[in-house]
């Protein structure tokens, strides 16, 4: 991601991400002699633009809250083949591409190392509810939404 601040108390960023790529393969045969095999993939992008308000710096510490909105990008693959007792074969696959409006909420604090580089600390919940996506947990194409508790650590630049 990159950013920008505008004041001493307000900056902005927007920052481009992967969530996650999940993939599932599930064979099985019924009582007829027929057997089937399904692979589903799925993976998640983000792209965000979040606004963060400091609130003031007291011995080194910048403590912080924002919140953002974007998109999400899911990309959920489908394919199955049936397999017949006479040998023949029937095979389909499906790709679908979707995108969701997504938004953060964002809290934590920044600790200036020195007059250009600061580590952060900060807590985000995000959240993509229309999101549709596959996970192990639960093999189905489904709008079951994006919903995360992030913890993260970083170091910020600035370049001027």
């Amino acid at each position: 991601g990159t950013g920008y601040h505008f004041t001493d108390y307000l900056r902005a960023e927007a920052n481009i991400g992967f969530l996650t790529s999940e993939s599932l393969d599930v064979d099985f045969t019924d009582g007829f002699g027929n057997s089937s095999s399904t692979s589903i993939e799925s993976e998640l992008w983000s792209g965000i633009v979040n606004g963060y308000i400091d609130l003031g710096t007291y011995v080194g510490i910048t403590p912080y809250v924002g919140a953002g909105a974007g998109l999400v990008y899911a990309r959920n693959k489908v394919g199955g083949e049936i397999v017949y007792p006479d040998g023949s074969r029937f095979a389909d696959q499906s790709t679908e591409n979707q995108f969701s409006f997504a938004y953060t909420l964002n809290a934590g604090a920044s600790y200036a190392i020195n007059q250009n580089a600061s580590l952060d600390v900060g807590y985000q919940y995000f959240s993509a509810p229309d999101a549709q996506y596959v996970s192990a947990d639960n093999p189905k194409v489904e709008g079951e939404g994006v919903n995360l508790h992030q913890i993260k650590l970083g170091l910020r630049y600035d370049l001027w």
